[in-house]
């Protein structure tokens, strides 16, 4: 009997398997790529400021460290690179922005943000001419491709790529049997797809649509900041940009749109001042939860029956924490932080 059954094979499953390999805890995994796109189109982001409020993004002190740990452990472990830290250039509107931002960085907000006085803007001379901007400390993005592929390679003898079958599902009351597997729990780390899921559709996602482009530019040549106004341009390792991102909230599929594609070439054009080029659009649906918090822990009636789910945009910081958290949870009875724990939502159950 196996430990753990994990259903999904994007960001939240591969985090699972470091995290159940890191317990010493056994698994098998089961996922197919076409079930959704979102980890694999994803820009991997991550940010501990709200732009919107210039506030600290939830428990950004916390998740953070753990998540520079967790990833940096992963890299070691499969001898891989994929996380990639890199400060963002903050394009700010006018001069009060700018002061209230420069207040900021001594004072509330200083553990994550710098003024732009004095400190080194290469990348800003290529796009578009913002007098005013600010730096923030502690980003970068995780390339969620290089470390999909990396952890199913890793752990191919754990990895089966085929469609979980519900009705094949056996539920005890302290395991679970699947196609011939037995197993003293099952994870389901499927996205927005698990509105397809007989046993947790029940759990309130407000799932997001978006879209993001790749911007070619010869004079484009900056790689040390991640640029942000009404948009992020991420440098990557091969030369060329990530542009994102869009939300939409109606939509009928993962597929590039036209109106997608247009609010990105809006984008491009407010940020970049030298000639580029866009190419492979692509498009995800992020499995945001009705609350903006994550969604992990039990069934309400089945035990052995787990889930994870809910993490957005912000699911390359959220992911090692939460996960790890989930486990000490269910291995070793320690708390389970309100704001994430399922039990939240146990009255939408309706058996």
């Amino acid at each position: 009997m196996t430990d753990v059954l994990i259903v999904g094979e994007g960001l939240a499953a591969c985090v699972t398997m470091h995290v159940l390999n890191n317990r010493n805890l056994t698994f098998k995994c089961i996922g197919h790529p076409n079930q959704s796109s979102c980890s694999r189109v994803a820009a991997g982001l991550w940010n501990p400021i709200v732009f919107k409020r210039m506030t600290e993004s939830w428990m950004a002190h916390v998740l953070i460290p753990e998540m520079k740990r967790f990833y940096a452990d992963a890299e070691k472990r499969m001898g891989t690179r994929f996380l990639y830290e890199m400060p963002i250039v903050r394009a700010l509107p006018n001069q009060e922005a700018q002061k209230s931002w420069n207040i900021k960085s001594v004072n509330a907000l200083a553990e994550w943000i710098q003024a732009a006085d004095g400190l080194p803007d290469d990348a800003w001379k290529f796009t578009s001419a913002f007098p005013c901007r600010g730096y923030v400390n502690q980003t970068g993005y995780l390339d969620v491709n290089a470390f999909i592929n990396a952890t199913l390679k890793f752990y191919a003898a754990c990895y089966q790529n085929e469609i979980f079958k519900y009705p094949q599902l056996t539920i005890h009351a302290h395991s679970i049997e699947y196609a011939g597997l037995k197993s003293k729990y099952i994870i389901f780390c499927e996205g927005y797809r698990v509105s397809e899921n007989p046993f947790f559709n029940w759990i309130p996602l407000k799932p997001v649509k978006g879209e993001l482009i790749t911007l070619e530019s010869e004079t484009l040549t900056f790689t040390n900041a991640i640029l942000n106004s009404n948009g992020f341009l991420i440098p990557q390792t091969n030369g060329e940009y990530t542009l994102g991102a869009t939300y939409t909230w109606d939509f009928n599929d993962e597929a590039p749109s036209l109106e997608g594609y247009q609010a990105l070439k809006e984008k491009a054009e407010s940020m970049v001042k030298t000639p580029f080029k866009l190419k492979a659009p692509r498009g995800g649906i992020r499995p945001a939860s009705s609350d903006r918090r994550p969604i992990i822990g039990r069934h309400p009636v089945y035990e052995p029956l787990l889930v994870c789910n809910g993490l957005g945009a912000k699911g390359v910081m959220l992911a090692p924490f939460i996960l790890k958290q989930l486990f000490e949870h269910i291995t070793q009875s320690l708390w389970l932080d309100d704001a994430v724990a399922i039990k939240r939502f146990y009255k939408k159950y309706s058996g």
